[in-house]
């Protein structure tokens, strides 16, 4: 008799932890079907004209204008459907700088990736940046480019100082680059022609942020071209002083 009693309180006990252990599944499986059901849905991703524009906003420029690439498709004979192209304007020491954004769109994806900063020959307007050279890098390249229009070039604010304080306004696309979600900070690059090469050694003395650097044609030596180049000594005159 004591042994069937036994027996009995043990099959009412395994009933008892069996009801427990399903009630606990069920109060879980029911948690989890209410995270679920109350949890946001994923946010709609950003398409490649979106991300940019959200990024300028982020790193405070809000004066830009999307360009239309259709005149420089059919000059180019090029299909430039898959890449976006931007004019916006910065700030550089209170001035009010022009620069230029080009990329591929699926380099606007989401993952960080390499940057070129694409520095322009010249001084004042002659030479200055206009609609395509960024997006020319971008395809040639297969990679984001962004430049700058110096102060007192194209439409940009200023004086143009021919490798003075202009050098800022490279400086700040550096800035900038390290702001956009879609750069890769460490692959920062920057490239240089004529003059702009001046710009890029310029850079590079003063900051460490640049990965690789190419110069092109580049003015090093700035005393030996006064002495040798009468095109250039109205040039160092009247920006640099004699």
């Amino acid at each position: 008799m004591k042994k069937e009693k036994v027996i009995g309180i043990g099959v009412l006990l395994g009933i008892i932890i069996l009801a427990v252990i399903v009630v606990v599944v069920a109060e879980t499986q029911m948690e989890s079907e209410s995270e679920t059901e109350t949890a946001p849905a994923d946010k709609e991703p950003l398409d490649a004209d979106e991300l940019v524009e959200e990024n300028f906003c982020q790193a405070g420029i809000t004066e830009y204008e999307k360009i239309d690439l259709e005149d420089y498709e059919s000059q180019a004979g090029i299909d430039l459907s898959e890449y976006v192209s931007y004019r916006f304007y910065y700030d550089s020491d209170g001035l009010k700088i022009e620069g230029y954004f080009s990329a591929p769109k699926d380099l606007l994806d989401g993952q960080k990736t390499s940057c070129l900063i694409y520095n322009h020959g010249g001084n004042q307007d002659y030479g200055a940046l206009e609609n395509i050279e960024t997006c020319f890098y971008a395809y040639q390249l297969h990679t984001i480019c962004i430049a700058s229009n110096y102060r007192g070039c194209g439409n940009s604010e200023g004086k143009d100082l021919f490798g003075g304080a202009d050098v800022d306004d490279v400086i700040r696309l550096l800035d900038l680059c390290e702001q956009f979600s879609y750069i890769d900070k460490d692959a920062i690059n920057m490239m240089g022609i004529s003059r702009g090469g001046m710009m890029t050694y310029e850079v590079l003395r003063r900051d460490e942020r640049v990965h690789k650097a190419v110069v092109v044609s580049g003015l090093s030596d700035c005393f030996m071209s006064y002495e040798e180049r009468s095109d250039m000594q109205t040039i160092f005159d009247s920006l640099v002083g004699g």
